[in-house]
């Protein structure tokens, strides 16, 4: 199983969504070339355009191109690639970001991890059922 967290500097450096999409085909092919049939699933895309320490109107930019970036990783993982993404809407509270208003506070890592466990959990035992 293979976890993937990626996106947040994209949005700050205004990635494109079609170079994005491009990147994350290579990143899933690339995975998939070291494993036969790994899981690999993709976090959605932190609350940028909520981070604490991003001033108005750079949160709406954000925000927006984030949306963006998600709605093409979205498409992507929705096509014939054998990825799945994890649908959490994670708060947006500052308590869930460290005092520098960026990046996760341990709480955030510890519910997002939460997350994914249960999400593997029930790839995983769908797989073993279809497979049986």
């Amino acid at each position: 199983m293979i976890l993937i967290a990626i996106g947040g500097n994209d949005v700050f450096k205004l990635t494109p969504s079609w170079k994005w999409e491009m990147s994350l085909e290579h990143c899933v092919s690339l995975t998939q070339e070291k494993r036969k049939h790994p899981f690999i699933i993709f976090s959605t895309f932190r609350a940028v355009g909520h981070f604490p320490a991003i001033p108005h109107p750079l949160k709406l930019v954000y925000g927006l191109w984030a949306n963006l970036l998600q709605d093409s990783m979205n498409r992507i993982l929705n096509s014939d690639l054998e990825a799945y993404l994890l649908i959490e809407d994670f708060s947006k509270s500052r308590d869930f970001f460290l005092e520098d208003g960026v990046h996760p506070s341990p709480l955030a890592y510890r519910l997002w991890a939460e997350a994914l466990a249960r999400q593997s959990i029930k790839l995983l035992q769908t797989e073993n059922v279809s497979s049986a």
